[in-house]
């Protein structure tokens, strides 16, 4: 039995073989019949539509597992570690990354004098980092996110309701005022494009990432948000909008950061940024699940 020549469509529709549309105009909807010229439905026979009715439901008794590749990576930790927080630290944070922190930021101040010939004499009477000491502003600045004041001041107060003994004892106020308007990460000579400030950080963390630690099979590919307000992105879709917007590779089932890329609204395409995001861990039979609504730019 042929099917009915008539389909309906609505007025967005465009196709070359329609003619003779006619509207509704009755019920007043936005429905147009339009007839196909030469078109015809193919015929299907009740044998062939039984046939695939019973190959469908043809169950079979053996249950065929998939043939799943094993992953060509041994996945877990690749250094050796022992099980406490200050090891697991010093793997991520070590002395090479302070070393960056102390030149960088020795430099910028010998920049900055050698621009301005007015400067201050507390600035005049700078004294050069190094690596113990930027432990311990490094130290004071991650306590400062955990101990909320309303003031930066505030952490030397000697007020009965404001004291916190342990920032006077471990730094005076001034000298942590100089490291923080001096802390650097990359020479200003050599920065060209968004991202080339903390770049060396960036890319410093990141290979640790990948070098001591191989993820499992199971990769998850998401984007997330780092709040901070100078350098923001809005996502309306994230439950915290503004920040800067991370497209990263995690294990699936720890969320272990193993690739990361931050988003600077360069136009790169989609594919190339998975592709790049994706690139330590092709061709090793890894599984990639993504969300759906990743917004990926």
């Amino acid at each position: 039995m042929l099917y009915d020549e008539e389909i309906y469509a609505d007025l967005l529709s465009e196709d070359d073989n329609c003619s003779d549309s006619e509207s509704d105009s009755d019920s007043g909807s936005d429905i147009v019949v339009k007839r196909f010229k030469n078109k015809r439905t193919p015929i299907i026979s009740e044998s062939e539509s039984d046939e695939e009715n019973s190959v469908a439901n043809d169950w079979s008794e053996v249950d065929f597992k998939p043939n799943f590749h094993a992953c060509l990576e041994r996945c877990g930790l690749q250094v050796l570690c022992t099980p406490d927080i200050l090891s697991t630290v010093d793997l991520f944070i070590g002395d090479d990354l302070f070393d960056l922190f102390v030149t960088q930021t020795n430099l910028y101040h010998n920049q900055q004098n050698n621009d301005n010939n007015n400067a201050s004499r507390k600035n005049k009477a700078w004294v050069d980092t190094n690596v113990v000491e930027m432990k311990k502003f490094l130290g004071l600045v991650i306590l400062m996110g955990i101990v909320k004041k309303p003031e930066q001041d505030d952490y030397w107060s000697t007020h009965p309701g404001l004291h916190s003994p342990i920032f006077g004892n471990t730094m005076p106020r001034n000298r942590f005022r100089q490291l923080w308007k001096y802390w650097h990460f990359n020479n200003n000579e050599h920065c060209q494009e968004r991202l080339d400030k903390i770049k060396p950080v960036y890319t410093n963390l990141v290979e640790k990432f990948q070098k001591i630690y191989k993820p499992e099979k199971e990769l998850s590919l998401d984007e997330g948000i780092i709040p901070w307000l100078p350098f923001r992105t809005y996502n309306p879709a994230k439950i915290i909008k503004y920040g800067i917007l991370v497209q990263m590779v995690c294990e699936a089932s720890s969320g272990y950061i193993c690739n990361l890329e931050i988003y600077c609204a360069q136009g790169k395409s989609l594919i190339a940024t998975i592709l790049s995001i994706l690139s330590p861990y092709l061709n090793l039979w890894h599984d990639i699940y993504i969300w759906t609504t990743i917004t990926i730019v």
